[in-house]
């Protein structure tokens, strides 16, 4: 005879003994013991359910017979090919990776050369500061190529590049490694492999490109930005497949996009690099449909941004790998000279134009300026307060201003700025101050 509990839906009669005593409990403070006894009974059940599950996963995964991963057929454990397609079985460990719930990529796959690169660049920075085994100082990071708005807006836009493949720290670079190997071979089962890595590449710049749009003005490095790409483009893909597989690879991904999200918020991580790299992955998963749909007129356009993607990764790997040699002691940063030099010579062709009048934006904010502004000469004397710098200097120029004017502009607000003791949050300003210093 079967006990009651096993029967349908939970009883209103009977339950273990923990339960009748809540229920006893909850009917002394006024609860209502029916309704009590159906809630716990239900949860009762439910974490059964969920014990069952795992006891049934743990057994799956000590499962001795092997299952072939093209047609799922079933194998002995001694099997190396399936007996029914002839598919090659893998090794044990990689059956049990797979029941787990991981995904383990081939050898010969682009996500595995990536993260060989990502470990051998981590390595090489060890070695030129002879250490450092958990981190890196910021000096060290500059000259490998880590991500700086300054020294990119300087010239050395390559950076928003190689910071891909630098990490700040070996529990960074353990758990991007980790990330790509799961994520990745998806992604070059569904794009191809060198189309993998050119949306890698493409979101990871413009990440980075979206990580200074939103006012990125410290050092950062990682691989995390195009990681993002990536699960944003298998959401996309899922979004425009619409399929119950599409959908729930969707879900997946946009599980994985917001952990990774609240995870940086409280590492403090660079979460505008990851948004933007989720969405800009997004959009190129929703528009771009897949290998296998990449055919005919389209194929050499297809193949030909691979190869793209492939030859600027390749690049941003060696640069990372083999850096510019260490600037002489007392010599200002790469950035600074290629600003300073671009200062100086827009001074001497500044120096051999005749004056030129104010420029328009100042000329119209002077004739807007009321007559009355001065204080009448019977106000109670009081020491001014001091004037702002704006208040000082008038607007900024516009962009479609005088170049000259613009520079005028600059070389009186540094000047200010000095006497003043006031620091800006612009970045720009600070490097072309530094460079109109030298």
């Amino acid at each position: 005879m079967y006990h009651r509990a096993q029967v349908g839906a939970p009883p209103h009669d009977a339950g273990p003994d923990w339960v009748e005593a809540v229920v006893r409990v909850a009917a002394a403070l006024g609860a209502n013991p029916v309704r009590v006894r159906w809630r716990l009974l239900r949860l009762q059940q439910r974490w059964q359910r969920t014990r069952r599950g795992a006891e049934v996963k743990a057994l799956h995964i000590r499962y001795a017979h092997q299952t072939c991963p093209r047609c799922g057929a079933i194998a002995a454990r001694e099997e190396r090919r399936c007996p029914k397609c002839g598919a090659p079985l893998g090794s044990r460990l990689a059956q049990l990776v797979t029941r787990i719930g991981l995904a383990l990529p081939d050898v010969v796959s682009v996500s595995t050369l990536l993260g060989v690169a990502m470990i051998a660049i981590y390595g090489r920075m060890m070695l030129a500061q002879g250490g450092g085994l958990l981190g890196f100082p910021v000096p060290t990071l500059l000259r490998f190529g880590a991500h700086y708005p300054p020294l990119v807006w300087a010239g050395e836009w390559w950076r928003l590049g190689t910071a891909v493949f630098l990490h700040i720290g070996l529990w960074h670079l353990a758990f991007n490694v980790f990330a790509l190997s799961q994520i990745g071979p998806a992604i070059e089962h569904l794009y191809g492999r060198a189309q993998m890595v050119l949306f890698f590449m493409l979101t990871g710049v413009v990440a980075n490109l979206g990580s200074e749009a939103f006012g990125l003005a410290a050092v950062s490095a990682g691989a995390s930005g195009g990681l993002m790409g990536l699960v944003g483009l298998a959401a996309g893909w899922g979004q425009r497949d619409g399929t119950t597989v599409g959908r729930d690879v969707r879900n997946r991904m946009l599980h994985w996009g917001a952990y990774t999200m609240v995870f940086g918020f409280f590492v403090h991580a660079d979460n505008a690099a990851h948004a933007v790299g989720f969405v800009g992955g997004a959009l190129l998963g929703y528009l771009v449909r897949p290998a296998g749909a990449a055919a005919g007129a389209h194929r050499p356009a297809w193949m030909a941004a691979g190869l793209a993607g492939a030859l600027a990764a390749l690049a941003a790997a060696v640069m990372a790998f083999v850096p510019l040699p260490a600037r002489p002691a007392g010599a200002p940063p790469r950035g600074q000279a290629v600003m300073r030099d671009g200062v100086q010579a827009l001074r001497e062709r500044c120096r051999a134009r005749p004056p030129q009048s104010a420029p328009a934006s100042q000329r119209a904010a002077a004739a807007a300026a009321p007559a009355s502004a001065a204080a009448p000469a019977s106000a109670p004397a009081s020491r001014p307060a001091r004037p702002s710098l704006e208040e000082l200097l008038g607007p900024a120029p516009d962009e479609d201003d005088d170049e000259c004017a613009q520079l005028d502009w600059v070389q009186r607000w540094c000047a200010l700025a000095s006497s003043h003791g006031e620091v800006t949050g612009d970045p720009r300003l600070r490097a072309m101050c530094a460079a109109l210093r030298e």
